[in-house]
């Protein structure tokens, strides 16, 4: 399918199912931590599906082609970003019953869906706090529009009882983490941690959340180890599909 770039635009190659993605030279894109939370997350069949700041589209585009029978949706607040999400499920020829992103706040969620719709909810949200300055990609990186109590409240509005909310963010705030989710009646049930190298220290962690669950014993796996002798650990070519 022909599709209209618009100047710093490029379409790259996701390498998985014949996939594409737009994005824009300029702008945020899509890294690693967005391609581990979507093998995480792990969406079963017939599942309602929101991803909080889609961006780019690339996590909904990720778990469907993992999990073609569950039901997708996204909402986004940068109306450039969207634009190039859409065009990209044009691209791939993804119909708007399958993935269906819309421009909306999260910290307006109400306004856009009704509470208890979703079995799970995924987010990969800004995670620095900005300094004085501009910082490029604001939005998307920076916690400027979005924190990570805006993030907690939308998934506890979205999400039925013993629903799911899944997450990427940095290690060292995890005491933070917990707190928050905690405070939305989200408890914490998976943590792995993601570490460059085996002898690091985790950058990342991934964490699983079950809406109205109780407070108790959590589930600590395996590290998740992005090198090992120089090269992508077997667990990384297995979620790229490079094995």
């Amino acid at each position: 399918m022909n599709i209209e770039l618009l100047p710093g635009e490029r379409i790259d190659d996701l390498q998985f199912h014949d996939l594409h993605i737009i994005q824009n030279e300029n702008a945020f894109r899509f890294g690693m931590d967005s391609v581990l939370l979507a093998d995480f997350a792990c969406p079963r069949p017939k599942d309602r599906v929101m991803d909080l700041g889609t961006g780019s589209g690339i996590l909904p585009l990720l778990m469907y082609m993992r999990e073609p029978d569950a039901r997708y949706q996204g909402i986004e607040i940068d109306e450039n970003a969207l634009n190039r999400a859409l065009r990209t499920l044009q691209l791939n020829d993804i119909p708007e019953s399958r993935i269906a992103l819309q421009h909306g706040d999260i910290r307006k969620i109400g306004a856009f869906f009704p509470a208890n719709s979703m079995d799970l909810v995924v987010c990969n949200p800004p995670y620095h706090v900005a300094p004085g300055g501009k910082v490029n990609h604001g939005v998307a990186r920076m916690e400027e529009m979005c924190s990570l109590k805006d993030v907690a409240y939308a998934a506890r509005y979205l999400l039925i009882n013993r629903g799911r909310f899944c997450m990427v963010y940095p290690a060292v705030r995890l005491q933070e983490v917990c707190i928050t989710l905690a405070e939305m009646k989200l408890a914490i049930k998976r943590i792995r941690f993601i570490h460059h190298q085996v002898n690091r220290k985790p950058k990342l962690m991934l964490v699983e959340a079950y809406m109205g669950g109780r407070i108790g014993e959590v589930q600590v796996m395996e590290p998740l180890i992005i090198q090992e002798n120089g090269e992508n650990s077997a667990e990384i070519k297995r979620i790229y599909h490079q094995d």
